[in-house]
């Protein structure tokens, strides 16, 4: 029921959920998209996590794995690697992150401020 003219987030558990067109196609209504579940990787010799949690892993070179993303129209992403692990309790180059978001009116409405 939202219009185009409003500011919506959408929160889901994994990045994955971006493959779905009707949530973050050319047509959704969705500006901000958060989420989490890869732990950026949590263990990253180099640039790139050799498992992660996400089917947007390493043989699609860790796409979603940490950070904004600019995913179509007026829908970002954000893709934290939050504070927890997964089987073993061990970070390497995928620091702990907490985010604290505040969301304002740009001139032209509230994508302007992403």
């Amino acid at each position: 029921q939202a219009e185009s003219a409003d500011f919506t987030v959408l929160c889901v558990q994994e990045p994955d959920a971006v493959n779905d067109p009707a949530l973050t196609g050319e047509d959704s209504v969705f500006s901000l998209v958060l989420c989490g579940h890869t732990h950026g990787g949590q263990v990253k010799p180099g640039r790139h996590a050799p498992k992660t949690s996400s089917m947007y892993g390493w043989s699609v070179g860790n796409r979603y794995l940490s950070g904004w993303y600019h995913l179509s129209g007026k829908t970002r992403l954000l893709v934290s690697n939050g504070v927890g692990t997964t089987a073993f309790p061990v970070r390497l180059n995928a620091p702990a992150q907490i985010h604290a978001i505040t969301l304002r009116r740009g001139k032209d409405g509230p994508e302007e401020s992403l």
